[in-house]
């Protein structure tokens, strides 16, 4: 099943608000993952979006994989399983995986529904329109569940919450613009890979020794995102 995306302009408003709304849902799933569980097993978790979002993509966008295109995507979920092995062990994951896995979902749904919107309205209208909903939404899910919101003290904490903000932001509009070049099957499982950012960062920035068997995650990660890309070379 196949569905029509062409949508008009009251559509298009629509799709976007309810994609940030229900996007900020998945941000709060994936923040409260990260507060009671390792930060590796829950974004190992999350960044299984892919399958969800190229699961949608074929099923209601039309878009079709090859066999060599779904090797890579495993490969690239295995190197960011890899990426994940910590030496914590013991640790309760029950519950953050569960978050995890909502924010996977949510998060899936709403990066194959993006590159239809912006098909239909360019690149930055659906990701303005989807942030700021997103905001709002998150509020009102808090206020709604009395969850209390600290505000931080400190400009520098201030600071870095806006580059977060802003560098997620960008993150958005870059995947919205390489799906105006690429299917979304292809540019889903390179953005996935952003474990593998995260940890060459933490060594380059933070000096974080990293385990042999995440060396080989990263090298697996970075093999099989060089593979799917020249096959669209």
């Amino acid at each position: 099943m196949v569905l029509d995306f062409a949508i008009n302009f009251q559509g298009l408003i629509i799709w976007s608000i309810a994609c940030g709304l229900v996007n900020s849902s998945a941000y709060l799933a994936y923040y409260k993952a990260l507060e009671i569980g390792p930060v590796s097993i829950v974004s190992s978790a999350v960044s299984g979006w892919l399958g969800v979002c190229v699961l949608i993509s074929v099923i209601f966008f039309g878009e079709s994989t090859t066999l060599a295109q779904v090797g890579c995507m495993v490969l690239i979920l295995a190197g960011i399983i890899l990426l994940s092995q910590t030496t914590n062990k013991g640790e309760i994951i029950g519950s953050a995986l569960g978050w995890s896995i909502l924010a996977m979902v949510i998060l899936g749904w709403v990066l194959a529904a993006l590159p239809q919107l912006s098909d239909s309205a360019g690149i930055f209208l659906p990701v303005f329109i989807l942030k700021f909903f997103g905001g709002i939404g998150a509020l009102v899910i808090l206020r709604t569940t009395k969850i209390p919101i600290t505000l931080p003290h400190g400009r520098s904490i201030w600071l870095i919450i806006v580059l977060v903000g802003s560098i997620d932001s960008a993150g958005f509009i870059f995947f919205a613009m390489g799906v105006i070049f690429l299917p979304v099957v292809v540019v889903a499982p390179i953005v996935a890979a952003h474990p593998m950012a995260t940890v060459i960062l933490a060594y380059m920035i933070f000096r974080e020794r990293l385990r042999t068997i995440q060396w080989v995650g990263v090298m697996v990660t970075l093999s099989a995102v060089i593979t799917l890309s020249a096959l669209y070379g």
